[in-house]
């Protein structure tokens, strides 16, 4: 007797080599044709069974994936229920983990970017605590009147609805719901309910039509090889590794990762992801690139190309006396010509500076640290502790309105900019003789930093002139010729 298949409009087609698209798949971020329910369970499981090599040792399965089989088919003892309930801080159910509309740890930031149309929608999933369970959300946009698919992403944020899962355990079973006049044995069925009922969200009637898969800057953890520690600094371990691109090649990369489950670090890589969303659509030779995230399992991965070479700052430390001036000034433009770029593309550095650069063997600059950065060509500081800020780490750096008023813009890039010339030059920090409270009265008072005398007057002054001019509105922009 041949089986009858499903026809959910979310079952979407595995990826089966790792994060490679179909050929006819290439165009958008939505699943190919569909497959049947009865087929995908037959290989349940398998993506949250692929072993992810972390750091060098392949880890076995995560805990808890048969308790979960058992209940997802009806078969949990009272015992496995029990268990259950303690895993649901810890682990996810396999069958949703083979979704291609599983995000993982998504955050809600990243939603407008993926939900377009009425009834798209994907599933992720919070961090939990040791206070609360993780939650497993469905996001959906809901739009009957067409209207979010030529609105901004604040537009379709506004359109965007989010239902929690809940669950309760029954005479040994766990069921999942929307609503608890319709439960059911596993997050499927509840799926597979819900693009013929509508869930209840705020009054709204939302049904799911149509599941988002992966984005092209969201990779599965076997898409990662992780390998050697290259470093630690304050948003985690960095690491080398391989990254299996979509078309199949194999590319050296940096990866940085949050281990612990502390609130902080929560904070931190939550940090991490959002500098990876302002940059992961840019390429640009003296940018450093981001490729995407790992979103799917803890510990989350973000993905950047490998630099050959060092932090800028370091190089000119240690080749102060055989670096010469043709050097400086190749330093100097390319650096300028990556500044340039993330301006063109409404991005505040914010901490322009030689230790937040990366320059490379072949001897080009790139920026690579974006902890202060944000989108935008104006950003003001929020209030912070009194006797203390944020700042007080780039304070040398800074544009003297920005240290007044803590408001930053292109124009106090470009200033930030002239003081990078000057570490270029001087081979040390700017002010590196004043504290951070002396170096705020100098820049406040218009005392400049003091090139050496083997640089140029022509360059001096220009700097002096027109990058650090006590006034924005005469300093220089970055594409200025």
């Amino acid at each position: 007797m041949k089986q009858k298949t499903s026809e959910c409009p979310f079952a979407l087609f595995r990826v089966e080599k790792e994060n490679v698209l179909g050929p006819n798949d290439r165009a958008g971020i939505y699943g190919g044709p569909k497959q049947p329910l009865a087929s995908r369970r037959q290989d349940e499981g398998k993506r949250g069974e692929d072993k992810i090599t972390h750091t060098g040792i392949k880890t076995p399965q995560r805990a808890g994936v048969l308790i979960f089989h058992e209940l997802v088919f009806g078969k949990a003892s009272g015992k496995s229920a029990l268990l259950l309930m303690f895993f649901m801080k810890t682990a996810i159910d396999p069958w949703l983990l083979n979704q291609n509309y599983y995000h993982g740890y998504l955050s809600k930031d990243d939603l407008p970017s993926l939900l377009y149309s009425d009834g798209d929608f994907l599933v992720r999933c919070t961090e939990g605590s040791k206070q609360k369970a993780r939650e497993v959300i469905v996001s959906v946009l809901y739009d009957p009147g067409g209207k979010s698919k030529t609105a901004d992403a604040e537009g379709r944020m506004e359109a965007i609805r989010n239902a929690v899962v809940q669950t309760s355990v029954d005479n040994d079973q766990t069921l999942y719901y929307f609503d608890s006049r319709a439960k059911f044995p596993s997050i499927e069925g509840l799926l597979l309910h819900h693009t013929e009922k509508p869930i209840i969200i705020n009054e709204d009637e939302v049904l799911l039509r149509r599941g988002v898969r992966l984005a092209k800057w969201e990779y599965l953890p076997t898409a990662v090889q992780v390998g050697k520690l290259t470093g630690t600094g304050s948003l985690g371990e960095i690491r080398k590794g391989k990254l299996t691109r979509r078309d199949g090649h194999v590319v050296d990369v940096s990866v940085r990762m949050m281990k612990g489950r502390s609130e902080l670090c929560k904070q931190q890589g939550r940090e991490l992801v959002r500098q990876a969303r302002l940059l992961r659509d840019l390429c640009h030779p003296n940018v450093l690139r981001f490729y995407g995230v790992c979103l799917l399992e803890q510990p989350i991965f973000v993905i950047s190309e490998l630099v050959s070479g060092g932090a800028l700052d370091v190089y000119l430390l240690e080749h102060k006396s055989t670096v010469d001036r043709e050097e400086k000034m190749q330093m100097m433009a390319s650096a300028s010509w990556g500044i340039a770029f993330l301006h063109s593309n409404d991005i505040l550095i914010r901490d322009v500076a030689a230790k937040n650069c990366l320059y490379t063997t072949n001897k080009m600059v790139k920026i690579s640290e974006f902890i202060w950065s944000r989108r935008g060509t104006t950003y003001t500081l929020k209030s912070t502790k009194k006797g203390t800020t944020k700042v007080d780490a780039f304070i040398k750096w800074m544009a003297p309105e920005s240290v007044r008023t803590y408001i930053f813009t292109r124009k106090t890039d470009v200033y930030s900019y002239g003081v990078l010339i000057y570490e270029i030059f001087a081979s040390e920090e700017p002010y590196a003789k004043l504290s951070n409270f002396a170096a705020k009265e100098a820049i406040m008072s218009g005392e400049l930093n003091t090139f050496p005398k083997d640089v140029p007057s022509q360059l001096t002054d220009y700097v002096k002139r027109k990058i650090w001019d006590m006034d924005p509105d005469r300093r220089a922009t970055m594409d200025e010729k």
